[in-house]
């Protein structure tokens, strides 16, 4: 595999965790339903309760391959741009399929992508690449200064999540991003001497992934009021509600280790198909757009009913390849457009002397 190409076990394992992202939101924003005992609505657990820490996931694969780059202002405005073009775009294709579904707030939304919390992930990943250049510099102190703080700062967030819910906001998320950063930049300056097999890591994410989501089948059917039930109740909205926690930090690092201790590879499809997997996440995610998708397109008031699996599946595909192939444009003729304008070297000038 040449060196300029990408690893196409990461960019498989981005287009999986991207995968997860969508089962989860098409479960979780179709409108409300019961589980029932049955090894169909476990399935359905098992598919679409993973987007916690297949978010992690994403970050990890980003901050992996960040950490080694230099500080590029021309990739914050061409990921400002990607995220402007796709919210508006679709905030207006919204107001077209039903204006009388769509409120004012998902409107402002649209064209403020920075306000709320539809797009979070886009907004604290901005975030980080602005600050990466203040990040490098804690990265370049002493070894044993540099170890110390970024593995007892990243473990007294985790900890913190785990401990106290709904730890969520946008502040918290750009925190998490940028101990993340740290973390992934410590790790590869000073890597451990000890060496983790593989096959290790995916059988214990395999274990703890199928254990974490049977708790949340078991909460979700609701058998239960005793105290073991509210202690598994609480282990379960950790898990399925905060990045942050230690339960999904924990098996999206043993998936990530899995994939990136393969032998390299270089497979063009895959690594074609990765890269249109951020405007998947934007285009299913416009907040004006989204409640609208699932029962216009895929008529998920229908599928409430049946809880069919192999329909997310279908849907979960579906989605990843209409919106990978609507970015196609985008990528080959109105970025590098875009890229050539005066505007363009006229905003990116002057964030590198800020950032300089």
């Amino acid at each position: 595999m040449k060196k300029t190409e990408r690893n196409s076990n990461v960019e498989l394992l981005r287009i999986l965790s991207m995968f997860a992202i969508i089962a989860a939101h098409f479960c979780g924003q179709s409108g409300t339903f019961e589980y029932t005992p049955c090894i169909n609505d476990f399935l359905l657990v098992l598919i679409g309760n993973g987007s916690r820490i297949a978010v992690n996931v994403f970050l990890l694969i980003a901050v992996w391959y960040m950490v080694d780059a230099k500080f590029s202002a021309v990739r914050i405005l061409k990921m400002y741009g990607q995220l402007y073009l796709y919210t508006s775009i679709f905030t207006i294709v919204a107001l077209i399929i039903d204006y009388k579904k769509v409120p004012l707030k998902l409107i402002v939304y649209g064209f403020m992508p920075f306000v709320g919390r539809a797009l979070w992930f886009a907004s604290s990943f901005l975030c980080l690449l602005i600050f990466k250049p203040f990040l490098d510099k804690i990265l370049q102190w002493d070894r044993k200064q540099l170890i110390s703080f970024s593995i007892l700062f990243f473990i007294f967030l985790s900890l913190l999540s785990t401990i106290l819910s709904e730890q969520q906001g946008f502040l918290c998320d750009t925190i998490w991003f940028a101990s993340v950063y740290l973390v992934v930049g410590t790790i590869k300056k000073y890597s451990p001497k000890f060496r983790w097999k593989g096959i290790y890591s995916i059988i214990l994410f395999g274990g703890g992934y199928i254990s974490l989501a049977s708790i949340r089948y078991i909460t979700l059917i609701n058998i239960s009021n005793s105290n073991l039930f509210k202690a598994l109740n609480r282990v379960s909205d950790v898990y399925s509600s905060d990045i942050k926690s230690l339960p999904n930090i924990l098996l999206a690092s043993l998936i990530f280790h899995f994939f990136i201790t393969m032998k390299p590879r270089a497979n063009h499809f895959i690594n074609s198909a990765s890269k249109g997997t951020f405007s998947v996440y934007i285009i299913h995610q416009v907040p004006a757009f989204f409640p609208l998708l699932w029962p216009t397109f895929f008529n998920s008031e229908a599928w409430i009913l049946e809880h069919n699996v192999l329909y997310v599946i279908f849907v979960v595909v579906a989605v990843f390849t209409v919106c990978s192939i609507i970015d196609i444009p985008r990528r080959k003729w109105l970025e590098p457009a875009f890229a050539k304008t005066r505007l363009f070297n006229f905003i990116t000038d002057k964030i590198e002397k800020i950032c300089d």
